[in-house]
C-alpha cells in the first residue's frame, strides 16, 4: 500500500510540474493557454492538498518549521475575499487575484511530500522535465527555419533576426539547469554537465533572454563560491 501511495504521489507531482510547463505547449486547444499562471498555481495548491487529505489522511507538519505567522496569511486571505465580495468582484475572481497567499501555504504540503520522499527524487523529476522541454523547444527552433511550427506559442517574437522562444527561459527550466550544475559539481557527471551547457546555450540562442542568462551565470558563480568556501572551512 505504501508503494502505491508513493507512486501516486510521484505521478501527481510529475503532472503538476508538466502543468506548470503548460504541457510544453503541445496541446492543440487555445483555451488551455488562456489559463494564467495565477490559476495554475491555485490549481496546484488545491490538487496537492486534496491528494494529501484523501490518500494520506493527514498532513504532517513539522512544528520546528511551522510559524504562527502563517495564520496571518490565512487571515489576510479571508479578509481579502470578504472585501472583494463586498466590492462585487465575485468569488472566482477573488480566489484567483488573492491566491498568492495560497502559494505561500503550498510550502507545508510540499515539505510533507519531501519528508516522505527523497528530495533527490523531486530533483530528478525536475531535471527530466527540463531536458524533455528543452529538446522540444530546440526541435521547434530548428524547424522554424523551414517555416514548420507545431508548438502553440507566439511565433511573432523575434530577436537578432530569427525566432525567439521565450518559454525556454521558464523558471522551472532554469531551476532544472541549476540543479544539473550542482549535480555536476558534486559528481563530475558528464550528463549533468552537458545538460547545464545545453541549458545555458539554449537560453543564449533559442530564448535570447538577457535576464535568464545573467541569472544562470550569476547563480552558478555564487554556487561555486559557496562550494569553495565550504572546502576551505574543511581544510
Amino acid at each position: 500500500m505504501n508503494k502505491q501511495k508513493l507512486r501516486l504521489n510521484d505521478l501527481i507531482v510529475f503532472l503538476l510540474l508538466i502543468l506548470q510547463e503548460r504541457c510544453m505547449f503541445l496541446i492543440p486547444f487555445e483555451w488551455f493557454y488562456s489559463i494564467n499562471s495565477n490559476q495554475q498555481q491555485f490549481l496546484m495548491v488545491v490538487v496537492i492538498l486534496i491528494e494529501l487529505v484523501i490518500f494520506e489522511k493527514k498532513v504532517v507538519v513539522d512544528k520546528k518549521s511551522f510559524s504562527p505567522g502563517i495564520l496571518l496569511f490565512v487571515f489576510n486571505y479571508i479578509i481579502e475575499l470578504i472585501i472583494s465580495a463586498m466590492c462585487n468582484q465575485g468569488i472566482k475572481d477573488s480566489l484567483i487575484s488573492s491566491n498568492f497567499y495560497l502559494i505561500v501555504l503550498l510550502y507545508f504540503p510540499l515539505m510533507n511530500y519531501l519528508k516522505r520522499n527523497e528530495p533527490n527524487k523531486l530533483y530528478k523529476c525536475i531535471v527530466f522535465i527540463t531536458v524533455i522541454t528543452m529538446i522540444i523547444y530546440l526541435i521547434q527552433f530548428i524547424l522554424s527555419f523551414r517555416q514548420i511550427y507545431f508548438l502553440h506559442i507566439d511565433f511573432s517574437r523575434n530577436r537578432f533576426g530569427n525566432l525567439r522562444i521565450q518559454e525556454f527561459s521558464d523558471v522551472l527550466i532554469c531551476y532544472g539547469i541549476i540543479i544539473s550544475f550542482v549535480k555536476y559539481l558534486n559528481s563530475k557527471s558528464k550528463i549533468h554537465g552537458g545538460i547545464f551547457c545545453f541549458g545555458v546555450l539554449g537560453n543564449l540562442i533559442i530564448s535570447k533572454g538577457r535576464f535568464s542568462i545573467i541569472a544562470l551565470i550569476s547563480t552558478s558563480i555564487v554556487i561555486i563560491l559557496i562550494k569553495n568556501k565550504n572546502k576551505a572551512k574543511k581544510i
